[in-house]
């Protein structure tokens, strides 16, 4: 560990403690061995040709010898370019292992070169990864031999091959055991029995992460994360003994502060954090490993990522944010989805641009945008790797760490020190390229043009462009030097600072940003690895704020009183605010953002006190206008100062007003309407009333308007101008007469259909009227639901009564007893059992026609497309629903809240799946899975299928469900 490093930076001690390597004494993990002898030298001996060959293909020569293949695919176009090899990956990262055998006239991959034919192991292993000449067969043998003998996975995979080759023992299977028994924190490498096991004839996975090998099948299977063997079996050459990886159960060690802590256990990313420190009394080979340890490394990000996505899909998938006063909540609110706390999220991506743009309008833009780029061959880096023979590539981790300590140092004396110089020589770092036609192969160029505007013209005095973007001064003095062979001249060089660049040695880029759209492009060029553009979508909920309403999280299950029970609730941060300015005359004259400058809020004890030390900017979260009363409330929290209660907050020059809205307007912070009444005005001598509906209701969706219940009234008339001769038409009354309170009401419906359309209501504007004795159903604009409503009903009581009166009494008490649970609305499954010819389609086609007559809405699929049309009606379950193709235990169908879908099924009062044994079992409980979430019922919070009447139907004697490359077993298990 460096110095700089230590915790207290500002105190200087002998006796420095550090918290990068093991968190502060918190994690303690079992050294690495030294590895074995030919492994020792083929990674220490950089003389020999072995070696030599085995450090410059180390990865080919690992992929050989892993258990299990990486599931994503290595971009190797990266790498044609001059540079430091990059790893690059794409698509899901995940470890497969397959079967113990390939399949007839397959060749043997990964673990199955363990097993089968191993008298031609070494052909095998260089054929099947790569069989060109730079792998040495003697390299690979030895490598065998020493996995044999050291490596406990590759013990117990011959073990398996031994029992194998036995011909009394058939139906074998191979359990990777995930659970250790031994002490995290004491023992890493584990015995045979620990890591796996045989098992002849049925089995019991003991643990969801446990893998069960078959014998001989097609299929892979995906090892988790947390399984303690997810590292070794994809590294043996990193972990030659077979060493544990992560476990979730290892705690922290009780050598650390004794301070009493939310988590007590490790996370991954302290395990990975502890493993790449170098101490000296381990073993490095994990960090001598060159090019393959630069996959470990990509490796053990994606692992950890993965650990935070699972965290946020397992714990927060049933937590809803409820706004609008409702008692319980199934219908309620979005799911809490990637939150601000995940690096690279759209909610990351805003808030550090509004904090950026905060601090912008509290102290000004700022004047210089420097960038600091590594430099390999620093003397920090040299120092540490030159007697190892490696390259500063070879170690992104000391290259990330060296690169922090300069940026702390740099960012101490610019803030600090103020380190301004007179420039006398340039040469080294501070060039561009060069490209263009001087090199035509430089890695900045694009389609024969560089990407970076070089070389740049000269120019007497520094401009700005047409988009404020400064054009520096660039002199045609004549200097020159000479760069991979190129003279070049001052048109090539980058905007620098000479002082920082002699301090650092160092690709230090500084620009000047003083205008607020090179401030934009600041974030953008800081975020440009994402490489998108992020775009807010507002889910268009009833978002209405009162008073001491504020977000809340809850399960489904709960219910609205205890959830406001819980002190968090009551004790908000906001309502604290308001508490203290009761007590404490200090914060009286500081608005809610100023707050946080002189208090600090106490998370334990849920209350403000006044600050002792530093500095802080605060900023109001964004608020969309769409949100209406929340918004006004955001508008009066940036002026308004000192309030003790919520009337204060809706009090202006001691007139207290009714909305917040309404004291905006006091404030003058809204403009009247007046332009939006003479656009629609203007509108109506060209455009037909349903274009001026349709611009009104643009409007209302947009939430441009102040006050839409004064642009209503006054232009309510030129919408209504294609009503009377509707209904005079569809009447055949020539002299149909309607009065304004009518015409209203009819030109209200037709704005309620187009806002229904865009999943909005005239309801969530409080200030407009709504359609008085007009009966608005919910599905005025819902194709789906008009679909499965449009029916002849006589043509269907016709039918139903020709098929009831032939009906068996079997199927008449068949069919009773499913009317009557569809009647009761309570719910219900039932399973129809019977093989072909015995009328099961006939009950169908008798449900339908009854139910469709009384205008009741019944879904009728299938599991495949054939026996699909034959039911009236009829879709595949699969398309019907948006199950997903891959489906697994937790899988959902692609169904969100708020759509038509969604909608359908909230109507349906009966779903009938034919051929159901036909179909996976995570099928069923995908639906199961989405109904629950979707279905409205306030009684029915944990019912199957939502409460809805299922009716399944099917043969036993149908073909199970299909399991590509499964065996006999894997279809009866994911069977119902």
């Amino acid at each position: 560990m460096w110095y700089d490093e230590r915790v207290s930076k500002d105190k200087r001690t002998t006796n420095p403690r550090f918290s990068l390597c093991c968190g502060n004494d918190k994690v303690e993990l079992p050294l690495l061995q030294s590895p074995p002898k030919y492994l020792y030298q083929l990674l220490y001996d950089h003389g020999t040709s072995d070696s030599k060959n085995y450090q410059q293909n180390i990865r080919t020569y690992n992929m050989m010898f892993a258990f299990t293949s990486a599931g994503i695919k290595f971009d190797k176009s990266i790498n044609h370019s001059r540079g430091p090899p990059t790893i690059r990956i794409q698509g899901q990262p995940c470890h497969r292992i397959g079967s113990m055998l390939p399949m007839p006239g397959k060749e043997p991959k990964f673990a199955q070169l363990y097993i089968f034919d191993t008298e031609n192991e070494v052909h095998n292993r260089i054929n099947a990864i790569s069989p060109h000449n730079q792998i040495q067969e003697h390299i690979v043998s030895q490598l065998s031999e020493m996995l044999d003998e050291y490596n406990v996975h590759a013990k117990t995979f011959r073990m398996a091959r031994d029992r194998l080759q036995d011909v009394q023992v058939n139906n074998i299977k191979f359990k990777l055991i995930a659970n250790r028994e031994k002490h995290g924190r004491t023992y890493n490498v584990p015995t045979v029995p620990e890591v796996a096991a045989l098992i002849v004839g049925d089995f019991d996975a003991n643990s969801k992460r446990d893998i069960i090998i078959e014998t001989q099948h097609g299929q892979l299977q995906r090892i988790h994360e947390l399984h303690s063997s997810y590292l070794p079996l994809q590294y043996p050459l990193l972990f030659p003994y077979g060493e544990n990886g992560y476990r979730p159960d290892i705690l922290h060690s009780s050598r650390s502060d004794g301070k009493k802590r939310k988590r007590n256990r490790l996370t991954m990313r302290e395990w990975f954090s502890y493993r790449l420190q170098c101490r000296s009394n381990e073993s490095m080979t994990l960090l001598n490993s060159r090019r393959l340890f630069q996959q470990f490394v990509v490796d053990g990000y994606t692992m950890v990522e993965s650990e935070r996505l699972s965290y946020i899909r397992n714990n927060q998938k049933k937590l809803r944010s409820l706004d609008d006063g409702s008692r319980r909540d199934l219908n309620k609110g979005k799911r809490v989805i990637l939150p601000s706390t995940f690096v690279g999220s759209p909610r990351y991506m805003d808030q550090l641009y509004f904090d950026g743009m905060t601090i912008c309008s509290h102290v000004g833009f700022p004047n210089l945008f420097i960038t600091l780029t590594y430099n390999p061959n620093w003397p920090e880096i040299h120092r540490l790797l030159n007697p190892l023979n490696m390259k500063a590539a070879d170690r992104p981790d000391i290259i990330s760490r060296v690169f922090k300590l300069k940026y702390e140092q740099m960012l101490m004396n610019l803030t600090k020190n103020h380190m301004l110089g007179k420039v006398i020589a340039l040469k080294n770092h501070m060039v561009h390229g060069p490209c263009g036609s001087l090199n035509p192969g430089s890695p900045c160029m694009k389609k024969g043009k560089c990407s970076r505007f070089y070389p740049k013209m000269f120019q007497l005095h520094t401009i700005l462009d047409a988009d404020g973007f400064p054009v520096y001064r660039r002199r045609n003095n004549g200097n020159a030097i000479e760069k991979n062979g190129v003279i070049v001249d001052n048109m090539y060089i980058v905007p620098y600072n000479p002082r920082l660049l002699r301090k650092y040695q160092a690709h230090i880029n500084i620009e000047w940003c003083n205008q607020s759209t090179s401030i934009k492009y600041l974030f953008k060029y800081i975020n440009k690895g994402y490489d998108r553009v992020t775009v807010v979508l507002i889910d268009e909920d009833n978002d209405q704020t009162e008073n001491g309403q504020h977000s809340v999280l809850y399960e489904d299950h709960d219910h609205i009183d205890d959830v406001l029970s819980r002190p968090s609730i009551s004790d908000s941060k906001f309502i604290s605010w308001m508490n203290t300015n009761q007590n404490s005359v200090e914060g009286r004259n500081l608005t809610y953002a100023e707050f946080v400058s002189k208090f600090v809020y106490n998370q334990k004890k849920r209350c403000w006190h006044l600050r002792k030390k530093g500095y802080t900017i605060g900023r109001l979260l964004w608020v969309p206008p769409i949100t209406g009363e929340l918004f006004y409330l955001r508008m009066m929290l940036s002026i308004c100062k000192g309030p003790t209660s919520f009337e204060d907050l809706r009090t202006v020059d001691n007139v207290q007003y009714s909305t917040y809205k309404e004291a905006c307007f006091d404030m003058g912070f809204l403009q009247d309407d007046k332009e939006f009444i003479e656009a629609i005005k203007e509108a109506k001598d060209w455009g037909s009333a349903h274009y001026i509906r349709k611009l009104f209701v643009l409007l209302l969706l947009s939430a441009t308007m102040s006050k839409p219940e004064q642009v209503w009234d006054q232009t309510w008339h030129w919408m209504a101008d294609d009503i009377v001769y509707n209904y005079k038409k569809s009447s055949t009354s020539p002299a149909l007469q309607l009065d304004d309170r009518t015409l209203q009401n009819l030109v209200l419906l037709e704005i309620e259909q187009l806002l229904q359309a865009n999943q909005r209501s005239l309801r969530d504007y409080p200030s407009m009227p709504y359609p008085e004795d007009v009966n608005c159903p919910a599905y005025l604009d819902n194709s789906l639901i008009l679909a499965e409503l449009n029916y002849n009903n006589e043509e269907l009581r016709s039918e139903f009564e020709h098929l009831f009166s032939h009906m068996t009494d079997e199927q008449a008490s068949i069919y009773n007893q499913i009317v009557e649970a569809v009647n009761k609305d309570e719910g219900g499954m039932f399973f129809l059992y019977g093989y072909g010819g015995t009328g099961k389609t006939y009950i169908w086609k008798t449900l339908a026609s009854s139910l469709r007559a009384d205008n009741k809405i019944v879904i009728m699929m299938a599991s495949s497309g054939i026996a699909s049309l034959l039911l009236p009606g009829g879709r595949t379950a699969h398309s019907k629903f948006k199950i997903p193709v891959l489906v697994f235990e937790d899988s959902t169908c692609n169904i969100h809240q708020g759509t038509q879908l969604a909608e359908l099924l909230n109507q349906t009062s009966l779903i009938i799946w034919d051929e159901a044994p036909m179909a996976h079992k995570f099928c069923f409980e995908a639906l199961d899975h989405s109904l629950r979430d979707i279905i409205k019922h306030n009684s029915k919070d944990n019912t199957i299928f939502g409460g809805k009447v299922m009716v399944f139907g099917g043969d036993f004697r149908q073909i199970l469900p299909v399991i590509p490359r499964g065996s006999r077993n894997n279809s009866k298990l994911l069977s119902y």
